[in-house]
């Protein structure tokens, strides 16, 4: 089983780590277990994160622990959560609107599994 992205980015920002290697997840198992009590294995958040496939499914005292250090009470109500669309972003404040970006601008598109998407357009001038 890989956790839901939406409840990644939330890990993500918890721990303040990207996650982008394998070996990121000893750091976000040592902060699980230092905010929660509970260890749970840099190997199994690598499967739940999706650096390593398997399809097991985690242990309900896995998931409750995840749930408790993202705030929740348990998994069932992390689970719960709505996905806000394909997008990491949570607010208005976040968007970004092509008609408030100088000509020039880049924008980069980060997702998993290590995906970097930068959108080139042409601009035409209607003197």
């Amino acid at each position: 089983m890989t956790l839901p992205f939406h409840i990644i980015q939330l890990l993500k920002r918890k721990s303040g780590n990207e996650l982008r290697l394998p070996s990121d997840c000893e750091y976000l198992s040592l902060d699980i277990e230092s905010k929660t009590g509970v260890r749970i294995g840099a190997t199994t958040l690598k499967r739940l994160i999706g650096f390593a496939q398997d399809e097991r499914t985690p242990h309900t005292s896995t998931l409750d622990a995840i749930a408790r250090y993202l705030g929740y009470a348990h998994w069932d109500e992390l689970s719960k959560i709505e996905d806000n669309g394909n997008s990491d972003f949570d607010s208005p404040d976040d968007e970004i609107r092509s008609a408030d970006l100088q000509i020039g601008a880049n924008v980069e598109i980060t997702y998993l599994p290590d995906r970097r998407l930068t959108p080139r357009s042409s601009v035409y001038s209607q003197d």
